[in-house]
């Protein structure tokens, strides 16, 4: 799934398990906000990620910072709230 560009193998790995979360996390969202009847939030959700969810797919995903990799660190390890 993705080239390695002066990455170590951990990093590849962890953002291989990033992308994973967050496609699992965008779907929960999206079957969260159709039961809520936000239908509109849904789509756009729908919309941000859904080359994520082809799974043939090629894109790049770039860290910025580390700051980017202690937001998705705690967001994932559920030190953030991201339910509402």
């Amino acid at each position: 799934m993705f080239e390695e560009i002066n990455n170590s193998d951990d990093d590849l790995d962890r953002m291989t398990d990033y992308v994973y979360e967050v496609i699992d996390w965008s779907k929960d969202r999206m079957h969260t906000l159709v039961e809520d009847e936000e239908i509109d939030d849904a789509t756009a959700i729908y919309f941000e990620f859904s080359e994520w969810y082809d799974p043939n797919a090629e894109f790049e995903v770039v860290i910025i910072d580390e700051a980017f990799n202690k937001l998705m660190k705690d967001m994932f390890d559920g030190n953030i709230n991201n339910s509402d």
